[in-house]
């Protein structure tokens, strides 16, 4: 499985991210049962490099690849393209950190 670098988190999220940096990312993924192994993606280029080596049984994307997943990096290496629909939950770390900037910012009126 890949997990994006930080350069990559930090592109898409800005420069105070990530909170948690990739080496401990790939350590909570690779924990997870059905995980074979986890790698550090650089870019987009470097998933289709691992997916052509490997030929993963599976590739998760979220819904925004539904009906374009011939546009999905790897997907001719892969077995089965599975689509998830995104969750919400509450648990991202924006939501995280919007929590906590909200609750100092209330102690500090108190």
């Amino acid at each position: 499985m890949g997990v994006d670098s930080d350069e990559l988190v930090r592109e898409a999220k800005g420069p105070s991210r990530p909170v948690v940096h990739d080496f401990h990312r790939a350590i909570m993924v690779g924990a997870l049962r059905p995980v074979s192994f986890v790698f550090v993606m650089n870019s987009v280029a470097d998933f289709g490099l691992v997916a052509k080596i490997f030929t993963p049984d599976f590739i998760f994307k979220n819904d925004d690849f539904k009906d374009r997943e011939n546009e999905i990096v790897g997907h001719e290496y892969a077995k089965k393209i599975v689509i998830l629909q995104d969750q919400v939950d509450h648990a991202s770390t924006t939501d995280i950190i919007r929590t906590v900037v909200r609750r100092k910012s209330t102690r500090r009126l108190s």
